[in-house]
């Protein structure tokens, strides 16, 4: 059928079949591949030839078929994303999108917002890679209006309390956050903060919300000096132990999330130098994983077990501590099951910090 369309030897009437087929077809191959494995580059340039043949074809199709063309380019980039990293060919099919977005469901539509919005990601991305200033700049601005564009049609759609906002206000939230512009982050991110608060979401939801808060604080601190830390490790630290405390609340101790948001926090009392309580929080971090493999729930030596334990045997040697990193965490792998335990049962666990 590909090379039919390529050689415009399908019949007209045949175009919104096809265009639906290769929607589908472009959706089984990437989601087929959960793990993002690299596929081989074969199905790769099968899939952007597909692309490349279908959206011709769009402005022949009637609405249905624009709205599965959409689709099928959307999924494409998302595999080429996945794929080969290459994002002036993902960012060229964002925008090829977006007119077929139009005509199918509307420029004032969550759809086209969400178009807007994968495109600005791109091009933001794109500018954080780009060597020439001129360019960086325009690809920075086109990056800054997109995203802006599509807050303002998500919000006119959806109103200004909908998570679907918070998310857009997240994307926005990491462009100015990758500029250093942390004032501007912070202004999102707080926003996005208060919809999902008042939005009764699940706690993980808010903790996510928070602990990207306490990580803005913390790129921000570095980048100020000395004598302007104060009040942005004080943020940085609430937001890192809220984020933590509404993470525990849906998801329990056993869990990469809360290893996360452990070790975060610890990294922020050691720099503030609360070597006692960041060692307490990274014996804890260590010994989640730990626990996970003796569960068999993932496999010895997992990646993120061994960038934790030789975070704890950095702390370590800071403090002249000649202990065994992995020894403390291995002695705290039973408390750390019982705080699990503890927590499914609906009990208040003993949590480290």
């Amino acid at each position: 059928l590909t090379q039919l369309v390529l050689r415009d030897q399908l019949e007209p009437e045949m175009t919104t079949w096809f265009v639906g087929f290769a929607a589908q077809l472009g959706r089984v191959q990437f989601t087929s591949n959960p793990q993002h494995d690299i596929p081989s580059w074969k199905k790769y340039r099968r899939l952007a030839k597909q692309a490349d043949a279908v959206a011709p074809l769009l402005d022949l199709a009637d609405e249905d078929g624009a709205k599965a063309g959409s689709s099928f380019i959307n999924s494409t980039a998302l595999f080429v994303m996945a794929a080969t990293g290459d994002l002036e060919l993902v960012s060229r099919m964002y925008e090829q999108n977006l007119p077929v977005m139009e005509k199918a469901f509307g420029r004032l539509s969550q759809n086209y917002a969400a178009g807007l919005c994968n495109l600005g990601g791109v091009l933001g991305d794109l500018g954080l890679s780009e060597s020439n200033d001129a360019k960086k700049i325009e690809l920075d601005c086109a990056a800054e209006q997109n995203l802006k564009d599509a807050l303002g049609i998500i919000t006119e759609v959806l109103g200004a309390s909908d998570q679907s906002v918070s998310y857009v206000m997240g994307a926005l939230q990491n462009f100015y956050w990758s500029r250093e512009r942390f004032k501007d982050a912070e202004k999102y991110a707080l926003a996005a903060l208060k919809i999902r608060e008042d939005s009764r979401l699940a706690a993980n939801l808010i903790g996510t919300a928070h602990g990207n808060l306490g990580s803005l604080y913390s790129r921000w601190v570095e980048a100020v000096p000395e004598d302007q830390r104060a009040e942005l490790l004080v943020k940085e630290r609430h937001h890192k132990t809220e984020g933590l405390r509404q993470t525990r609340i849906d998801l329990g101790e056993l869990n990469f999330p809360i290893a996360t948001r452990l070790q975060n926090l610890a990294i922020s009392y050691f720099r503030s130098g609360d070597f006692e309580r960041a060692l307490k929080l990274q014996i804890r971090a260590v010994a989640i994983p730990l626990a996970l493999e003796r569960n068999r729930d993932i496999p010895p030596n997992h990646p993120e077990t061994l960038e934790n334990l030789d975070m704890l045997h950095q702390m370590l040697q800071a403090g002249n501590d000649t202990r065994d990193p992995r020894a403390l965490a291995e002695a705290d792998i039973d408390a750390a099951i019982a705080d699990h335990l503890a927590w499914e049962q609906g009990k208040t666990p003993n949590w480290p910090e």
